[in-house]
């Protein structure tokens, strides 16, 4: 019992070592545990369909799992976990067969945004705003803002120089306040 109580003290990538080490069930629930909602924000954020951020999530354990000994300890775990997910997303969005206009030929989720929102644990206000951003800006916005990585960490997640990050959450940034201000006129 006392090592299972002192197992949620440990820092995330003692628990990856773990899991690399021992294939220790209990450091991956805790893992699961810490990011799991998280990380199915962050997918839902960009696909805007349950069922595949549900499959990508899934997707992005069974790699920790499978892959926890390709981690090198003396680095963070988080931007880690985040690129290979960020990886998951750019296969899934590759993958996707596309119709002469460029639309999925599947079958697309009617899940409304504001349904989705309302399971985010954000303000309403961002997350309304933040959607209405091009994919590019949006990720990135989501991963320096919401999810406070920083911008060197952002950069190795969506794998872009740190100079475009920036550039992308200053436009972001600035397409968020006009569209605010737009808003907030269209009530005046």
């Amino acid at each position: 019992m006392f090592i299972l109580k002192n197992k949620y003290k440990l820092s995330d990538e003692q628990l990856v070592s773990l899991i690399s080490k021992q294939q220790d069930h209990k450091a991956f629930e805790i893992i699961y545990d810490r990011y799991h909602q998280r990380v199915f924000t962050y997918f839902l954020r960009s696909t805007r369909n349950r069922e595949v951020s549900e499959d990508l999530l899934q997707e992005l354990f069974s790699s920790l799992w499978l892959k926890a000994e390709r981690f090198d300890p003396k680095y963070e775990f988080r931007p880690w976990f985040y690129s290979i997910g960020s990886n998951l997303m750019r296969k899934h969005f590759r993958s996707k067969v596309l119709d002469l206009e460029g639309n999925p030929i599947e079958e697309i989720d009617q899940e409304t945004p504001e349904k989705i929102l309302s399971e985010i644990e954000k303000t309403e206000e961002i997350r309304k705003l933040n959607d209405q951003l091009p994919e590019h800006l949006r990720e990135v916005f989501w991963l320096r803002i919401i999810e406070e990585f920083s911008v060197r960490d952002v950069a190795k997640i969506v794998q872009i120089p740190e100079g475009t990050v920036k550039s992308r959450l200053s436009k972001a940034i600035k397409l968020m306040k006009e569209m605010y201000q737009n808003k907030n006129q269209n009530y005046a």
